[in-house]
């Protein structure tokens, strides 16, 4: 019983894997300790090639300035723009043609666009019972022209019987005062006739002056009322513009000068006619009149009429070319100005408020002094504080 509790007792255990088990945490810190040292090798090495980078690239030459052309601010007290005033040009006379009676319109013998001379026949109207009513009348005349007639015989009798004493004075009255009546009657039918002439006159339109008929508004067959219009009549021989301008610049016109109008690309002369005292209500401007003068001049009643005039506006600023100019922050700007310095010149961005454009000018004001340079052209090439090399002015 002893000798089997003996045998299942366990062993010792051998000497190699005690050594084993006790080697094992050491082999780890090895491990760990020399990829520690990898990582700070690897870094060091990291850390010595940025810094050669480094020196490398401070090595490098700065690249060389930009070459620009220049221009120099002169300063101004003020500069002249042209201003543009719109009107319409229009004729001289212009008048809408209508009959002063009322009645049938039997012909219409222009057209539109049609030109006339004064006194041609523009419409008639129906004539035909004023034509009836003057025949009654004539006979009428005739009838009571008889009649006078044996008045005045049966007077001439009774003065003769008168002087003989052969008749009574009160037939020699009745006789004397049927002569008066019949004669008074006579009358009244010449001057009834006269009237009906008239009205005959007055049924044929005519155009009292020379021109262009502009508008057509009847034709033959309509029934007219007194004053319905039936053509408009305009005089385009001569011709005028009414542009409207504002107090102060309607007073500065010469009337000895000659003003250039443009209308449909074509340069008219034209002299002040008219100068009106009142403002027109609605946009508040002094209506001037225009004699167009050149005797050959063809514009179309009704054309755009556009008078140039030059204006002085007082500010002070200087003219640049458009180049200059570069679009900065907020909708301003900008203009490169250089500035000199020991190592060479530089650029730095100025601030400018546009105040006039003309002939790829700008007419400008902001922080610029007299004598500056600043940058004429390829201002989108440069940056503020970039170092540049002065060309030509």
């Amino acid at each position: 019983m002893q000798s089997a509790k003996h045998d299942a007792s366990p062993e010792p255990a051998s000497p190699t894997a005690t050594s084993a088990r006790t080697r094992r945490p050491f082999v780890n810190a090895a491990v760990v300790a020399i990829t520690s040292i990898g990582f700070v090798a690897l870094a060091g090495a990291g850390i010595a090639a940025l810094k050669e980078s480094a020196a490398t690239s401070h090595s490098t030459p700065a690249p060389p300035p930009v070459r620009v052309e220049t221009i120099r601010v002169h300063q101004q007290p003020a500069y002249e723009t042209t201003v543009r005033y719109s009107g319409l040009i229009e004729a001289t006379r212009q008048t809408q043609l209508a009959f002063e009676q009322g009645g049938l319109v039997t012909a219409v013998e222009v057209e539109e666009g049609a030109p006339v001379r004064k006194g041609d026949i523009i419409a008639r109207l129906n004539t035909r019972t004023l034509e009836a009513e003057r025949d009654q009348l004539l006979a009428r005349r005739q009838e009571l022209d008889a009649q006078l007639n044996l008045a005045r015989l049966t007077r001439d009798r009774l003065d003769g019987l008168s002087q003989r004493g052969w008749t009574p004075e009160q037939r020699q009255d009745e006789a004397n005062a049927g002569v008066t009546r019949l004669t008074a009657a006579v009358a009244g039918i010449t001057a009834e006739l006269k009237a009906l002439d008239i009205r005959l006159t007055k049924s044929v339109l005519k155009a009292p002056f020379d021109g262009t008929v502009t508008t057509r508004a009847i034709d033959e067959g309509a029934v007219v009322a007194p004053g319905t219009t039936l053509v408009t009549l305009a005089e385009t021989a001569n011709l005028r513009a009414r542009i409207g301008l504002p107090p102060a610049v309607a007073a500065s016109l010469d009337p000895r000068q000659t003003y250039q109008l443009k209308s449909l690309g074509q340069v008219f002369p034209a002299r002040l006619a008219v100068t009106r005292s009142d403002l027109d209500p609605t946009t508040r401007t002094v209506p001037i009149l225009f004699d167009l003068t050149a005797p050959t001049t063809r514009a179309p009643i009704g054309a755009i009429a556009i008078l140039p005039l030059k204006r002085r506006i007082e500010e002070t600023g200087a003219w640049l070319p458009l180049s200059a100019l570069k679009e900065g922050r907020r909708g301003l700007w900008t203009v490169l100005r250089v500035e000199p310095q020991s190592s060479g010149a530089t650029v730095t961005d100025r601030a400018v408020e546009i105040l006039h454009i003309a002939d790829e000018r700008a007419f400008v004001r902001g922080s610029l002094a007299n004598g500056d340079a600043v940058v004429a052209r390829a201002t989108n090439r440069l940056v503020a504080g970039q170092r540049v090399a002065l060309g030509r002015e």
